[in-house]
């Protein structure tokens, strides 16, 4: 697993929280403890004070993919607008807020705030092999918005 350090290095993680940083070994309880503190970091976020917009711009939305990744690697899968926060790093959709993974996720760069749910969300492929390994197999698409993706994908 490799992480970002100060922007400049990089170090991989080994067993017993041994670390490789610039070709030099060295193992410190700080160091672990401040990874083990940096991986959940987006699990420890406090959005209690936050609510919904009380309304959604179309200039900031697109139609996007999404698929819950909660239950494995392939799983519900929806294409419909997503809505973009102010700064573009809260994104809305059917009532859920998801903010970034930032990296850390598996098959999911994305996380349901409520629940902690990860979730795949991006731009719809033109050839429609949204899912992981190929294909369109359950991939509904919202209503309202069949005609503009058909357009999309065609474009």
């Amino acid at each position: 697993e490799w992480i970002w350090l100060n922007n400049r290095h990089r170090k991989q993680r080994n067993a017993g929280c041994r670390y490789r940083f610039s070709g030099y070994r060295f193992s410190t309880a700080s160091l672990c403890v401040n990874m083990s503190r940096h991986q959940g970091k987006q699990e420890e976020r406090d959005f209690d004070g936050e609510e919904l917009p009380s309304e959604f711009k179309l200039s900031r939305s697109k139609i996007m993919y999404v698929e819950d990744k909660s239950a494995g690697l392939e799983g519900e899968a929806r294409i419909g607008r997503v809505y973009f926060s102010k700064s573009g790093k809260t994104l809305y959709y059917r009532g859920q807020k998801f903010q970034s993974l930032k990296g850390s996720g598996f098959k999911a760069n994305y996380f349901e705030v409520e629940s902690g749910d990860h979730y795949w969300i991006s731009g719809p492929r033109k050839d429609q092999n949204d899912r992981l390994y190929g294909g369109n197999r359950g991939v509904e698409v919202d209503d309202g918005i069949y005609e503009e993706y058909i357009r999309s994908i065609n474009t």
